[in-house]
């Protein structure tokens, strides 16, 4: 008997809970934690839906792949699978941020480009200029693109400088693109995607002897502006540029002299461009006031524009949002299992069972850390850990410092990702509406079969350990018949399968109960019309699970099991044998319970028989509102 809390939180009014929407689902997903990967950087939490999705990110080589390859491979008696799949990269180094490129298709494509783009560093931005020049490879592309990045920051602050003389650029073949790894790491830091080029105007200021002094022609461009500081000027002297616009009508800008100061804005010059501006001459006119113009003059000085510029291919790397990059922040790495969990919990996701791509370095006290969490998860969570230890199967008792983790399945692995197996039977299980014989005893007919258990002593031993693996042979039930051919996982008393039973109608009520306080918000715990209302939400799920066969009708309770079922409910019962007829017949018994009108609390008392390969009387306990 378990006595645990259902994951509602004061389940009093719709408007005083916190009722996570991970309860409102179809089907029990797994989340993966996989080890983060330097070479190909991925954010924290990734959901895949298919093993082309895996493919996509993680490649072929990765543990991610490995495991999903089981994983959505497993297809229920039912003919349901998993469709989504949670992946969290953990690291204990803290993480810098990174852009990921989008795919890009040929190295034409990049092979002769030569332009700028800025980049973002920490809210810093820089300006990169790239010039490939015929590279030969990507990955040679990427050396080019490294070196121009870490120039970038030359001429900031130190510490922004760093930002980007650290920084690293790979090209990834699993995506097929650029990934740009930012100099800094750890929470709040981030990198930008590509940015276009803005306008850097350079200030450019020259000593000028005097006005014959100009160089002629005089070059002016696109991106500066220009300012004459001259030793000896005349009085009363003007400037002007004159030029011919578009249209072959003469224009002129004026000039401004402050002191012996002559200054030609980028303003200006960008009209001139803009206008197309032909003939442009720079026009000093010297009245010669000094001898009381005796001898005027005009002095002219050919100027040529050259708008030449960086080009813009700021969208042609595959480092834009528009091309299919992916921009994600930095974040601190977490040193321990527990920190982990912990993570996961507060996301707050869709997914129930917990498992693991790579076995644990220190594995039972690991393993212990894991089981902890688990079991004061009050069911929100199941945790599947996968282990090639041979003691599993050869020693008595060796697991035996685990058994009190309600919730930690350990599987004894005979082969690579069986943890993807396991983990496959439960996510392929459909909670919403199921119908017809929904059989949850998967057989494992092909699939490690050639692995599977075969020594019964090893069996024998497997069970008392309270673990699982795949098994190949029958073993004798309760009633003296074979109940278990070929099935994968355990006992009769502590199979996966048990887990599924259990998982599909706690979460079935869960969904019920969730929607029963969405729908209707006047309900809560008042009085004891709710009871009322609670057992016909409950009534539904109950009805569906025997529907799809997963809780079994017809069950003959042994007298350990009765006994059991009458302690349980002698203060809520009066007539306990018509009780143990009622759970034999129907296949299932509930009581709600213990209305507590002052702290607004009620509990549901259950047992029913789960349906799995050895049919077992599952008792549950659940507090609403506590």
């Amino acid at each position: 008997m378990a006595r645990m809390s259902l994951p509602l939180d004061l389940i009093v009014d719709i408007t005083s809970t916190s009722v996570k929407d991970t309860f409102a689902i179809g089907k029990l997903n797994t989340l993966a934690i996989a080890k983060y990967d330097k070479n190909n950087p991925q954010p924290k939490f990734q959901e895949a839906h298919t093993l082309s999705d895996v493919i996509s990110v993680y490649g072929l080589d990765s543990e991610v792949y490995g495991f999903a390859s089981v994983y959505f491979g497993v297809i229920s008696k039912s003919a349901t699978r998993a469709d989504t799949l949670y992946i969290y990269n953990w690291s204990k180094d803290d993480v810098a941020p990174f852009l990921n490129g989008a795919k890009i298709a040929l190295l034409e494509d990049i092979q002769n480009l030569s332009g700028g783009f800025e980049l973002s560093i920490n809210g810093v931005t820089a300006r990169v200029e790239v010039e490939f020049n015929s590279i030969t490879s990507f990955s040679e592309a990427a050396e080019v693109l490294q070196a121009a990045v870490r120039e970038a920051g030359i001429g900031l602050s130190a510490e922004q400088e760093k930002l980007f003389s650290e920084t690293s650029v790979i090209y990834n073949p699993v995506t097929q693109g650029f990934t740009i790894v930012a100099g800094t790491q750890g929470d709040g830091t981030s990198i930008s995607f590509a940015q276009p080029l803005s306008k850097q105007i350079n200030e450019v200021t020259e000593s000028i002897n005097d006005i014959n002094s100009f160089d002629n022609p005089l070059i002016l461009k696109y991106d500066e502006s220009y300012t004459f500081n001259f030793v000896g000027l005349p009085n009363d002297v003007t400037f002007k540029i004159t030029y011919n616009d578009a249209n072959a009508i003469e224009q002129y800008i004026p000039l401004t002299l402050i002191g012996n100061k002559l200054t030609i804005t980028n303003d200006e010059i960008t009209t001139l461009l803009k206008q197309g501006a032909t003939d442009v001459e720079l026009v000093i006119n010297d009245p010669d006031s000094d001898n009381a113009g005796a001898a005027p003059r005009e002095v002219k000085v050919s100027i040529t524009l050259d708008e030449s510029q960086v080009a813009n291919i700021y969208n042609m790397l595959g480092l834009t949002q528009e091309e299919g990059a992916t921009s994600e922040q930095g974040y601190n790495g977490l040193e321990n299992i527990s920190d982990v969990l912990a993570d996961i919990e507060g996301n707050n996701g869709n997914y129930y069972v917990l498992t693991t791509t790579f076995a644990f370095d220190n594995v039972k006290e690991q393993l212990h850390e894991f089981g902890k969490f688990l079991h004061t998860s009050n069911d929100r969570f199941l945790g599947v850990y996968s282990w090639n230890n041979a003691a599993i199967v050869s020693t008595k008792g060796f697991l035996k410092e685990f058994h009190g983790y309600n919730g930690l399945v350990i599987d004894y692995q005979t082969m690579p990702y069986q943890q993807g197996l396991v983990c496959g039977y439960i996510s392929a299980m459909e909670l919403n509406n199921p119908s017809g014989n929904y059989n949850i005893a998967f057989n494992d007919a092909t699939l490690f079969s050639g692995n599977a258990l075969t020594e019964t002593q090893q069996y024998q031993i497997l069970t008392e350990n309270k673990a699982n693996a795949p098994c190949k042979f029958g073993i004798l039930g309760q009633d003296d018949t074979i109940y278990m051919d070929g099935t994968c996982m355990g006992s009769k008393t502590n199979s996966i399968n048990i887990y599924c039973a259990n998982s599909f109608i706690k979460m079935n009520q869960q969904i019920a109960l969730f929607n029963m306080f969405k729908s209707q918000k006047m309900i809560a715990v008042r009085g004891r019309q709710t009871q009322g209302v609670v057992r016909a939400y409950l009534d539904d799920v109950f009805s569906k699970a025997v529907k799809a066969n997963i809780i079994c009708r017809g069950a003959t309770l042994t007298t350990t099991e009765i006994q059991m079922i009458k302690g349980t409910f002698v203060d809520y019962v009066d007539d306990l044998d018509e009780l143990i007829r009622d759970i034999e017949n129907n296949g299932y018994f509930y009581a709600v319970t213990n209305f507590d009108l002052v702290n607004k609390t009620m509990n549901i008392i259950e047992a029913y028989v789960a349906n799995t390969p050895a049919k077992k009387i599952i008792v549950n306990i659940y507090i609403l509102g506590a």
